[in-house]
């Protein structure tokens, strides 16, 4: 018989039947009231960790030496198996996926770097379709992720039987093609990012005759010139040109000339819209 009459309480149907009485105990209920308040602190103090690990996870991807599960658990100073399930629950939104290398970013990413970049987009569509018009030919907007050029807008030309669709969305390297060269050459971390002595003069070249060019480096027989849209402080925040068939480049210089001229007009756009050139300098950091 229990010391403590009054209702019972029946534990879940889950090992042997036993029944707790709380009736002549008022101590009782409040000791289950400050378990329950401090089993949902803890879940949800565990739950904000889990957060936080994978977001950091998530940001230190694309730079790290080693992104590897091990190499960014050293790296974070955590187990291995916790950045493990870091990783799949993040590759399971696109956020990241693994090739030989190990992890890299995924298009999820691309695609949230993508809206959070509308402003700047909008701001440049009429500059990209007047662009696309004038040469008959695919016109692109690119801006830096990362280390990377993500292609963000495009308008494709118009009465061509063949034309480049450049996806919006996908991603190179800053060091691969024009539009990540023409970026490259004004970012704040250029030196560091250059690979090679022939890197850093083609960067040099870049920055003197103000435009990249590209041949058969993305895709075979397809040409890519760029110039770099600049923010007040001289550093890339995007890079406009075209994307051709090389075939039908064949006055290079007068292309190039355009697409500084229309490099020039949106840097000088922007610069007067302090908002969004200050909500993409952040990207352009990371």
């Amino acid at each position: 018989m229990s010391s403590f009459p009054g209702p019972a309480y029946r534990t879940p149907n889950r090992g042997p039947k036993w029944f707790i009485r709380s009736g002549d105990c008022p101590i009782y209920g409040r000791l289950i009231a400050i378990f329950g308040r401090t089993f949902y602190a803890c879940h949800m103090a565990e739950s904000s960790k889990t957060v936080n690990l994978a977001l950091e996870v998530l940001r230190r991807v694309p730079d790290a030496p080693n992104p590897t599960a091990t190499g960014l658990a050293l790296d974070l100073g955590t187990s291995r198996q916790a950045v493990l399930r870091c990783l799949h629950s993040l590759e399971q939104f696109d956020m990241v996926y693994r090739d030989e290398a190990g992890w890299v970013l995924g298009r999820g990413v691309l695609e949230l770097a993508h809206r959070a970049t509308g402003a700047l987009v909008n701001a440049l569509r009429p500059t990209l379709t007047n662009l696309a018009a004038t040469w008959n030919e695919t016109a692109l907007v690119a801006l830096p992720v990362g280390n990377q050029a993500v292609a963000a807008d495009q308008v494709m030309a118009l009465g061509r039987m063949v034309r480049i669709d450049y996806a919006v969305g996908s991603a190179y390297e800053l060091t691969v093609g024009a539009h990540g060269r023409a970026i490259l050459a004004f970012h704040p971390d250029r030196d560091a990012l250059a690979t090679s002595a022939s890197l850093l003069g083609e960067i040099r070249s870049i920055r003197k005759r103000g435009y990249a060019v590209s041949h058969d480096e993305i895709e075979r027989g397809v040409t890519g010139v760029a110039a770099p849209i600049l923010d007040t402080t001289g550093a890339a925040i995007a890079s406009i040109g075209i994307v051709a068939p090389s075939q039908r480049v064949s006055h290079l210089g007068e292309l190039a000339g355009a697409i500084v001229a229309a490099a020039s007009h949106a840097t000088r756009q922007l610069s007067a819209n302090e908002t969004t050139v200050l909500l993409h300098q952040d990207l352009v950091r990371r």
